[in-house]
């Protein structure tokens, strides 16, 4: 088993006087991403959030180039690429870019996102965003291994040949993972060869925990023809310094990021955002109920 570091960088506006200042937020944020080469973790896998809704770091390519510059061995990943709000054969160049910069370090990931504010800001429509990712998926993997390529997509179209400069160090490419918060896109990754990380919650929605996700995976992988495809989990540790029954108390409540996440998420003000998030995943809404368990479970001895 190998263990990576990664972090949300979540500090919304629901976290009230617990928020974080974004710059010195992010300045930590890489010395943590430094020290986890010296501890000899095997990946730092950083997020693309925008404008501060959930997390404040919008750039992961740019900061693990920064990254890339200080480090020698730790694999260097997104988690994840906000594949339909980018230009995909941007997203190639990139992190081509990234793996010549790291010497063949890059690990690829992208997601859908669940947030309609960030698709707005963009001016990409929301309900979009299933189809354009299925094929963003392939044209970045497409860009990586042909070269003098065309694309005939629906939203997107390479009509002269082209190539992507520069190639990947790693051939035929760098590791992809797709980020799988609902059975379509699993399903998906499984088809395409891709490879898939699933956050314990939502595995445990679709397929009643994460052991299930992975062997459901699998066997939809091998059934496609890719007996390699391989499984991630991405998992949240958090240290209190408060008691656990202090936690849903001021000035207590954001001593704990994960139950701030949680409460955040269960809160009054952004039930309407999650409800959104679990239709456009094809989730329906009321399956996130379990999560509003989260606020008083902190006061269980």
């Amino acid at each position: 088993m190998q263990f990576g570091y990664f972090t949300l960088t979540d500090t919304p506006p629901a976290y009230g006087a617990g928020r974080r200042n974004p710059q010195q937020f992010l300045r930590e944020v890489l010395h943590e991403a430094l020290l986890a080469e010296e501890l000899g973790f095997h990946s730092v896998w950083v997020p693309e959030h925008h404008f501060g809704l959930f997390g404040c770091l919008p750039t992961p390519a740019v900061f693990l180039a920064h990254v890339a510059a200080k480090t020698t061995r730790i694999k260097l990943a997104p988690a994840t690429v906000l594949l339909p709000c980018n230009q995909p054969l941007r997203v190639a160049e990139e992190y081509a870019m990234l793996d010549l910069l790291s010497n063949g370090r890059a690990i690829f990931s992208a997601g859908r996102g669940y947030d309609k504010r960030e698709y707005d800001a963009f001016a990409i429509p929301f309900d979009e965003s299933r189809a354009r990712f299925d094929e963003e998926m392939l044209l970045v993997r497409k860009a990586w291994t042909e070269e003098e390529f065309t694309f005939a997509g629906t939203f997107h179209q390479v009509l002269e040949p082209l190539t992507v400069l520069p190639r990947p160090v790693q051939q035929p490419h760098p590791p992809i993972y797709v980020a799988c918060f609902s059975r379509p896109t699993v399903e998906m990754a499984a088809r395409s060869g891709f490879n898939a990380i699933f956050a314990p919650f939502a595995a445990a929605m679709m397929f009643g925990s994460i052991q299930e996700a992975a062997a459901q995976f699998k066997a939809m992988a091998r059934e496609a023809g890719y007996p390699h495809s391989k499984v991630m989990c991405s998992c949240t540790i958090c240290r209190a310094s408060c008691r656990l029954s202090q936690m849903t108390d001021a000035p207590h409540r954001h001593t704990s990021p994960i139950l701030s996440i949680l409460s955040s998420a269960c809160g009054r003000c952004n039930r309407r955002i999650w409800a959104s998030a679990a239709s456009s995943q094809g989730i329906s809404p009321s399956a996130w109920r379990p999560c509003r368990r989260w606020r008083p479970l902190a006061s269980q001895r």
